[in-house]
């Protein structure tokens, strides 16, 4: 055979064999990255969900897919994370229950105290034939109790507040003959201000019942006077209740 002829032959073979190496490379190259995208995507589409659960972000969905292992550690961070979710709702809610309990003790340690003082007093009125005043406790102590109840709620508004602080000192003022004067003053950007409830009011009677001691014989020449002053200050609500009683000395 002629030389040329088997020179061409093999350099054609040598030729088909170069192209079919490279085809199965570039296949070997698709199917490698075929494999990793399934393998690896899931597993980084579970990271990016592990990421949002280490914000305290419990409501995140993660993504659950790929191989069996990987679906099943989706699965069971998916599981604890709506399990913390539950805990931390139920911890909440268990908090606002005993805070709720909390503050209906204390109003029920209030209210009764308050209301047996003024219903006397409205006796007394009415057995002194003073029926206006008895007339004017028995609407402000209405008042003072459809604020009071508010349906349940704990939270009112400033001015609702307020209202219910300034009914309770018409009724201690009947009560206690005119021996106290009050001012109260309110910036209207305060009113719609949220407040939780009977907070004004029990500051207000100590300042009536310590601070000027009405029940005792020995009240001070000059008129004792309560002053509340509501004020919103950038961003924090203040409330000052002021009076001018004795008061008490600084070590004490």
């Amino acid at each position: 055979s002629p030389t040329s002829d088997i020179t061409t032959t093999y350099m054609q073979n040598s030729q088909f064999i170069w192209i079919v190496a490279i085809i199965g490379i570039i296949i070997l190259i698709f199917v490698n990255m075929f494999i990793s995208s399934r393998v690896a995507d899931p597993i980084k589409q579970l990271e990016r969900s592990v990421r949002k659960l280490e914000k305290s972000n419990l409501n995140a969905t993660v993504k659950i897919g790929g191989t069996y292992e990987i679906r099943h550690l989706g699965q069971t961070l998916q599981s604890m994370a709506d399990n913390m979710k539950k805990l931390m709702d139920d911890i909440v809610k268990e908090q606002e229950d005993k805070r709720k309990s909390e503050m209906s003790a204390l109003q029920s340690q209030i209210n009764p105290h308050f209301l047996y003082n003024t219903l006397d007093s409205i006796i007394w009125m009415i057995e002194n034939e003073r029926y206006e005043d008895a007339i004017d406790m028995v609407t402000a102590l209405a008042r003072v109790f459809r604020i009071s109840l508010s349906k349940g709620k704990n939270i009112i508004t400033v001015a609702q507040e307020l209202q219910h602080a300034e009914n309770y000192l018409i009724i201690q003022k009947v009560r206690y003959k005119n021996k106290f004067d009050y001012e109260i003053r309110m910036e209207p950007e305060a009113a719609l201000c949220a407040t939780i409830k009977l907070i004004v009011q029990p500051l207000v009677e100590n300042s009536i019942k310590h601070g000027f001691g009405v029940d005792s014989p020995g009240i001070p020449i000059s008129t004792p006077a309560i002053e509340v002053i509501i004020t919103a200050e950038e961003d924090e609500l203040v409330i000052n209740i002021n009076d001018n009683g004795s008061g008490f000395e600084p070590s004490e």
